[in-house]
């Protein structure tokens, strides 16, 4: 079994975000085979960068709340909400709040 508290896995600072960093809480390294869990952390003020991959994502916003852009549609989501963001699909996760945004992202571990 594995179970660990968010706090205690490191964060890794995005080099190409703006105030943003990853938790990785479950990969390959913990033996997943299909999915990754993440957390991502957006500081108040900052956002993750404006980008698109071939894979989709499932985002749920555990704390604060963000401006959330993917392609031409925008949505303000807080606390509780989900996002679906499909392939291919530009997108941006902005912190417009004052406290640290966190979202679980689930991705694929095969792209």
């Amino acid at each position: 079994m594995i179970a660990k508290h968010y706090s205690k896995v490191p964060l890794e600072r995005e080099s190409n975000a703006d105030k943003a960093g990853i938790r990785w809480l479950i990969a390959e390294k913990e033996g997943a085979t299909t999915f990754s869990m993440r957390m991502i952390e957006v500081e108040a003020g900052g956002s993750s960068p404006y980008h698109s991959h071939p894979w989709e994502h499932q985002v749920y916003i555990s704390e604060g709340e963000a401006d959330v852009t993917m392609g031409e549609e925008q949505e303000h989501l807080e606390t509780g909400y989900t996002a679906f963001v499909p392939p291919g699909v530009k997108h941006t996760f902005k912190n417009n709040g004052k406290e640290t945004l966190r979202m679980i992202c689930v991705i694929p571990l095969k792209e």
